[in-house]
């Protein structure tokens, strides 16, 4: 995982490889800390590898944590697994994700 700042003040982590059970508490505590009062944090899932509910849970908690905070949470780069992950959870939880 990988963690900077862009140009416009956005928070940018790039996630790669298997976000699962295994990593998604560390994946949520690096979100946690990507998250900035009235900023947008960038999630760029273009090199996972595979995911599922519960790796892909830690970007919806993060999500809620964002909004709370005035804040918001974009992802990019989602396919293949983590992109089916994602809308089961757009379809069975009633979130809306920002892709």
């Amino acid at each position: 995982m990988e963690r900077g700042t862009l140009c416009d003040g956005s928070v940018y982590v790039a996630v790669g490889g298997v976000v699962e059970a295994t990593s998604s508490c560390e994946l949520l505590d690096l979100l946690i800390q990507g998250i900035t009062p009235g900023r947008t944090l960038v999630v760029d899932l273009t090199a996972v590898t595979h995911a599922d509910e519960t790796g892909m849970a830690a970007l919806a908690v993060a999500y809620r944590i964002a909004s709370l905070h005035d804040g918001e949470l974009r992802v990019l780069g989602c396919t293949g697994e983590a992109e089916q992950v994602l809308a089961a959870h757009d379809q069975l939880g009633g979130l809306e994700w920002p892709w």
